[in-house]
This record gives structure tokens, C-alpha cells and sequence, in this order.
């Protein structure tokens, strides 16, 4: 796929990143924007290069065969591609899963992309990620929790294209969907509808087919109908009853995300 100049040199068409960590209500994000009309979505387009392709970065499938068709070149040109009949495209994506080529993706015309942010608190995105890696049989490792390259991206992002970068909390989010996807489609240029709120259940998006075991990744999203916001939850504050392997990656986290979490959107009460 060859990029080519068009309604995205204009900068009339909104081109939108959306960054996380792994487990961070990223996903339900995603499907809430996929039911906005003539948007093209793409749900971790680098995931497959990170994980399987020549340049992998992870060893987390290393015995798995090499995708050569699985570059960074490749899912750049995708995002750069000009989708003419499209009035915006969105790329939820973990950082992470760049492997650490920050520059890359805030020079050129990705410099004109609307680089927004999605965190979550480390106690449950990480906790999350050790249940699901422990259920599928994958290893858990620190550096695919991806709280500290969420960070660094976010700065390199601040310090060259925009000093203040939109930044949501999932809690936020999960609180008040209505008024944060308001705010964040107005700040992005996305086109805001109270259709983003609910949605049919069982709509898959093409982007989960590059993962093993998609249902399973995508279960709890895939069978909503929009964003449900928790029982009362138990904030956890004694790490002490965390499983170590939790706790060992929730302590190393969580400088990252307290440095976030005050630059995050605040609603106005």
C-alpha cells in the first residue's frame, strides 16, 4: 500500500492516535469511536510487527514463525495511506508496541496527527494483564505492561508537537462517558454522537484477527453494549496482598502514572 498525498495534506481530514498501556479500557474506546460513520479504525496496527514480524521486539512468541510481511514500514504506510472517502482515521495503540521509535511518530506528516492519550491505574491494568497472560498460558513481563513507553512517548510527543497533550483517565471515562467522548472528540476533531455511547455486542473489528486467541482478549468488549462503569470497586492501597509478580510491576509503574495523572483532562463541575 503506497501513501499518497490528498485530503490528509489538507489537514482537513483528523488523523487521531490514541495511546496506552495494555488492559486500560483502550479497546472499548476504540469500538465506541468504530460507530462513527466513514471513519477508518485501526486497532494496534503494530501489534503484529512488535510480536512476529523481522524487526520483533518481544519474545513473548519467539518460537512462532516470522511474519515477513509484518513491518514498521509497512503499518506506517497503512496509517499515512489516504482513505479519500473516510472524514477522519483513528489508531488506538499501545506504546509499547513501537519499540521504543518514538521520533518516528511525531516527525513528518505524523507530526500533523492529533497524539492523544488513555491511562489507567496500574493496580488494575496490570492485574488484569497477569490474570489474562496466566489464563492463556503467556508469559507476563514488565516491559509489555508498557506504562513506562506510554510516558516517554507522551513527552516526546509534549516536547515537539504539542505542549499539552490530551490525556483521559479511564475512571474518568467509565464515570462520565457522555461528556469526556464530547470533549475528546471536540479537542480531536472526530465528530461527536450519543451513538458512541452504546453499541450492538458481537461486532469484531479486522484488527483483533492478529492476536492469538482474540476472544479472549476482547471477550469483555466484544459483549457490551457500551461503556458500564464497575460495581464500587475496592481501590487496592496494601500491595502487600498483590501476587509478588503484581506487585513487583504495579511498583515499577506507578511513578509513570502518577506523573500523568495530573495532566489529565478534567471535567468542569
Amino acid at each position: 500500500v503506497e501513501s499518497r498525498p490528498g485530503m490528509a495534506e489538507t489537514m482537513t481530514q483528523p488523523r487521531v492516535f490514541l495511546w496506552s498501556a495494555p488492559r486500560s479500557l483502550s479497546t472499548a474506546f476504540l469500538r465506541s469511536v468504530m460507530e462513527l460513520p466513514n471513519v477508518k479504525t485501526f486497532h494496534e496496527p503494530h501489534h503484529a510487527a512488535f510480536f512476529f514480524g523481522p524487526e520483533r521486539s518481544s519474545e513473548t512468541f519467539v518460537l512462532s514463525p516470522v511474519q515477513p510481511e509484518s513491518t514498521f514500514e509497512k503499518v506506517k504506510q497503512q496509517l499515512l495511506f489516504d482513505y479519500e472517502e473516510c472524514v477522519a482515521v483513528f489508531a488506538k495503540e499501545m506504546a509499547a508496541w513501537i519499540g521504543g521509535r518514538y521520533d518516528e511518530y511525531v516527525e513528518g506528516r505524523f507530526s500533523t496527527f492529533k497524539h492523544t492519550f488513555l491511562i489507567r491505574h496500574p493496580v488494575k491494568a496490570i492485574q488484569s494483564r497477569y490474570n489474562m497472560c496466566k489464563q492463556l498460558g503467556l508469559s507476563f513481563k514488565t516491559s509489555e505492561c508498557g506504562f513506562r513507553q506510554l510516558y516517554e512517548l507522551y513527552c516526546v510527543v509534549a516536547e515537539k508537537i504539542d505542549s499539552n497533550p490530551l490525556l483521559v483517565d479511564a475512571d474518568d471515562l467509565l464515570a462520565n462517558p457522555k461528556e469526556v467522548m464530547k470533549h475528546y472528540c471536540s479537542a480531536t476533531g472526530l465528530p461527536f454522537t450519543e451513538k458512541m455511547l452504546t453499541w450492538k455486542p458481537n461486532v469484531v473489528h479486522e484488527g483483533w484477527t492478529t492476536f492469538r486467541q482474540p476472544r479472549a482478549w476482547f471477550k469483555n468488549v466484544a459483549e457490551s453494549c457500551g461503556f458500564i462503569k464497575p460495581a464500587e470497586e475496592k481501590v487496592v492501597t496494601d500491595y502487600s496482598i498483590l501476587a509478588p509478580e503484581v506487585r513487583e510491576v504495579v511498583e515499577y509503574s506507578l511513578p509513570y502514572y502518577e506523573a500523568l495523572y495530573p495532566l489529565r483532562f478534567k471535567l468542569s463541575h
